[in-house]
């Protein structure tokens, strides 16, 4: 015999409520430990406006860091598809974040790095990586000006944790916020 096994139903229907409750909300505290202790990061982007019947309007975002040049890795390092990398960051004179290093390893001198994850390692020059910040969701009606806005113009502005743990925050045009997260 168990200890539940003598508890009354109340206290089994609880616990199987706080365990459900428990599965939910991790995630979210994950998020919002992102948002509130990263560092905000500006990194150039491309939209396409897709609808979700069920979802409302999002952005589908293609970063510039998606694609990485195999150069930027130490000599003789390799990837495969599915391995964890970490890409350094470095601004430029405008404030955006390129592409500058890629390594399985963190950085270690605690230079701003993204952690992502190999999408696509068989090309001879580029990397393909995936942070999980392809989608971002905007109120109904406003994803399409986005789709049409001019390109280079575009910033996605991301929380960025020391251990490379990121999340989106808002999309800006020309500086000034378009649409930010709902979350916040």
């Amino acid at each position: 015999m168990t200890v539940l096994s003598y508890a009354p139903a109340w206290v089994k229907w609880g616990l199987v409520a706080l365990i459900q409750i428990g599965l939910v909300a991790t995630p979210l505290a994950e998020r919002i430990g992102v948002h509130m202790g990263g560092r905000e990061v500006v990194l150039a982007m491309q939209p396409i406006d897709p609808r979700d019947l069920l979802r409302g309007d999002y952005v589908i975002v293609s970063l510039e860091i998606e694609r990485v040049d195999r150069s930027l890795a130490r000599p003789g390092e390799t990837f495969e598809r599915g391995d964890t990398v970490y890409v350094s960051l470095e601004k430029d004179a405008g404030g955006v974040a390129h592409a500058a290093a890629v390594s399985t390893e963190p950085p270690v001198d605690g230079a701003l790095a993204i952690r992502g994850e190999v999408t696509s390692a068989g090309g001879a020059t580029t990397l393909a990586i995936d942070y999980g910040l392809d989608a971002f969701y905007v109120p109904e009606g406003t994803g399409r000006p986005l789709e049409t806005a001019d390109r280079n113009r575009l910033r996605l502005v991301i929380a960025l944790t020391e251990s490379g743990k990121s999340a989106p925050l808002r999309i800006t045009l020309d500086g000034k916020t378009v649409v930010g997260d709902t979350l916040f």
